[in-house]
């Protein structure tokens, strides 16, 4: 079912990307030997690309302004 707080597009995972491996591990065993999460800090004037489907979380370091953009080619579209 889609996220009422999100887009009908939008998808959420349960898990909490910002607990400790062993943690998620334990509150979800089938997360138990994914491979850990990518980490990146990003400073100002910075871009990130983040691949459509790929399930991602955010924590601001310090007061931001963030902007989304969303991109659909075409054949994107044709297949939702």
């Amino acid at each position: 079912d889609p996220n009422p707080r999100y887009d009908n597009g939008t998808e959420c995972c349960e898990i909490d990307a910002f607990l400790s491996e062993a943690e998620k591990a334990r509150q979800h065993p089938p997360y138990a030997g994914c491979a850990p999460p990518l980490s990146f800090v990003l400073r100002a004037g910075d871009a990130l690309f983040i691949p459509r489907d790929w399930f991602h979380a955010v924590r601001s370091l310090d007061v931001s302004v963030s902007v989304n953009v969303f991109y659909s080619t075409l054949a994107d579209l044709a297949t939702r």
